[in-house]
């Protein structure tokens, strides 16, 4: 996997985390659509041209895409500042 680190919109600097940081995406309890609908951390496109970017979907596309399907995947942005991990791998960071 590849990881690309973007600079803050506020100026400052990104870091990159600490040797044993870990974190999930999402939650992997949720069961049900509107369980689901709370998050959007993945997704998916479905790619009829390799410049698409439209048309994303909580779920995998149900039909043929003519060129990919694309995962969109997005990371917690903000963590607690100390703890590398915990129990759930999620609780030492948040979405803004």
């Amino acid at each position: 996997m590849s990881v690309y680190y973007t600079a803050p919109w506020d100026g400052s600097k990104a870091t990159a985390f600490q040797r044993g940081f870990r974190m999930i995406v999402g939650n992997p309890f949720i069961r049900n659509e509107t369980a689901a609908n709370q998050y959007r951390q993945l997704t998916f496109t479905c790619l009829d041209a390799l410049d698409t970017r439209t048309g994303e979907t909580k779920s995998m596309p149900n039909r043929i895409c003519k060129e990919a399907i694309m995962a969109n995947v997005r990371f917690p942005t903000c963590w607690d500042g100390k703890n590398l991990d915990c129990a759930d791998h999620s609780s030492h960071v948040a979405y803004p």
